[in-house]
């Protein structure tokens, strides 16, 4: 079997796709959905082992990264820098949800650690 295949049929699945939705319901909605996504992840993260768990991991990183991202763009605005980082990471962000479900509809790895995927 291949290591980069998740086996499919997991009833985990469907709430990995549920953290996936609220994360992109997040750039819809200005980011409380995503929080409600990384609940999600938290909770769920010590249930599942392997590519789920990494998928999980991969979400959770996102969450953390963007929230920094926008908070060090927020403080750079006094210098004109900021709203080319937010700018920056708002894209980071919709790259990894989009790739994260792409991923998972695939039913595919992810790398948890990676920046991009």
């Amino acid at each position: 079997m291949n290591q980069n295949i998740i086996p499919n049929g997991d009833d985990q699945r469907s709430t990995l796709w549920i953290a996936y939705a609220l994360f992109g319901a997040g750039i819809l909605f200005g980011g409380l959905p995503a929080i409600a996504g990384v609940i999600l992840a938290y909770i769920k993260k010590e249930e599942v082992f392997g590519a789920y768990q990494d998928h999980y991991h991969f979400l959770i990183r996102t969450f953390w990264g963007t929230l920094l991202g926008f908070v060090l763009g927020g403080i750079l605005t006094i210098i004109g820098i900021g709203a080319l980082i937010i700018f920056a990471v708002s894209i980071w962000y919709i790259f990894r949800v989009v790739v994260g479900a792409l991923r998972l509809k695939e039913n595919a790895t992810i790398t948890p650690t990676g920046w991009f995927k």
